[in-house]
């Protein structure tokens, strides 16, 4: 058990400091010869992340990914950091990396399941032993790799196939990151005595965090979204009550985030209103709108990897595609009415299409999701009550 913990601190310490050579890379190129600001963990982790997931996308389309592959890509990325931290820096960097590689490697290795692990495997290995098929959908049982979140290839890129425990990376080193930002933020606003609505955000958030999303399995491709969203709200609240002029390099930080976050999962789109709303403060807004249409790119090479797989450049939305429409209707209600939990109570499709339209569906639903929603929100009520009490 102790040099199975070991082998997994080892690995994640390794991958660590690849891909945060990587986002160190891009963020020095926003910030140019000084980084000011923004030199969270979590947002540097999340940059490398994008630098990688663009390297796997394009990679996918002529080679599979192989374990070759990804020793490369590590090799290359640690040769990075070490060449941007080298000097007093470093010894600091590393200490930190491995605080929270340990939290993370804690928050994996006791884990009794793993959402990425078992149901989205299969798309994560297509991608280590494929080239990627044109209308891979009509050639595949597996429908799940059409939904094509770019969590999936990410994952292809960094976990090592003849390492199973370099599956699990990604998620949780997301999760320690972002605890130990907030955690040492909530504590510089306390010694500071600071009141304002980003420290509240940060002490909300890491509750949220530690209380309701601490179970590894429930990962999956819906929470590293949310949990860059909240990020994304973080900076947001912490920079915009220095200035009501927001700074040009972090807009660009949040958007290269927002971008991100909607390749995960499309319904983080629901952020983009707060980005628009930021753009509406910068000055230069011209040049920021080419510098966007610049950073589209990935989205760009994202959506014709959907329609190359699927004939669609998001499935299973049937306005998206060109191809395949029927399917995409079909799985479309699928999806819906799962989500409503009309299919977990094994209803026939004609009586789930009737519940469906109808607004029926809102019984099983509360029967379903009832407990979670108390589970995820009775925390945050007993918090906001005690102060009343006394």
């Amino acid at each position: 058990m102790i040099y199975s913990f070991f082998s997994l601190v080892l690995i994640n310490l390794i991958l660590s400091v690849s891909v945060l050579g990587y986002g160190k890379l891009l963020l020095k190129c926003i910030y140019f010869k000084k980084i000011n600001g923004l030199n969270y963990y979590s947002i540097i982790f999340i940059l490398g992340l994008v630098i990688t997931s663009l390297i796997a996308n394009i990679s996918s389309f002529f080679i599979p990914i192989t374990d070759t592959i990804t020793f490369i890509y590590i090799l290359i990325g640690t040769v990075i950091f070490f060449y941007i931290f080298k000097g007093n820096y470093l010894i600091k960097e590393i200490t930190t990396i491995i605080f929270i590689v340990l939290f993370a490697s804690l928050f994996s290795f006791y884990s009794k399941d793993s959402d990425d692990f078992s149901y989205h495997l299969f798309s994560i290995l297509y991608y280590k032993e494929n080239v990627l098929e044109r209308g891979l959908i009509n050639n595949t049982n597996e429908l799940r790799i059409a939904f094509n979140s770019i969590w999936f290839s990410l994952n292809s890129l960094i976990a090592l196939k003849s390492f199973k425990v370099s599956f699990f990376f990604i998620s949780s080193f997301l999760y320690a990151s972002v605890i130990y930002d907030l955690g040492i933020k909530t504590i510089q606003n306390y010694k500071d005595k600071l009141n304002s609505v980003s420290s509240l955000y940060c002490i909300f958030s890491l509750i949220y965090l530690l209380g309701v999303v601490g179970k590894y399995q429930n990962m999956g491709s819906d929470l590293p979204g949310q949990i860059i969203i909240v990020i994304i709200i973080f900076v947001f609240f912490e920079n915009f009550e220095k200035s009501r002029k927001f700074n040009e390099r972090v807009f660009i930080v949040l958007l290269i985030l927002s971008l991100f976050a909607f390749q995960i999962k499309i319904t983080n789109i629901l952020i983009l209103p707060l980005i628009i709303f930021l753009y509406l403060f910068l000055d230069n807004k011209f040049k920021i709108f080419l510098i966007s249409l610049i950073l589209m790119l990935p989205i760009f090479i994202w959506l014709y990897q959907n329609y190359y797989i699927s004939g669609c450049y998001i499935f299973p939305i049937p306005l998206l595609c060109l191809e395949n429409i029927d399917q995409a209707i079909f799985y479309n209600f699928v999806i819906g009415a799962f989500s409503k939990s009309i299919f977990k109570e094994g209803i026939p499709y004609e009586t789930s299409e009737y519940l469906f339209d109808n607004f029926r569906w809102i019984k099983f639903w509360l029967n379903s999701h009832f407990s979670k929603i108390l589970e995820k929100t009775l925390l945050y009520f007993i918090i906001l009550i005690l102060p009343i009490s006394f």
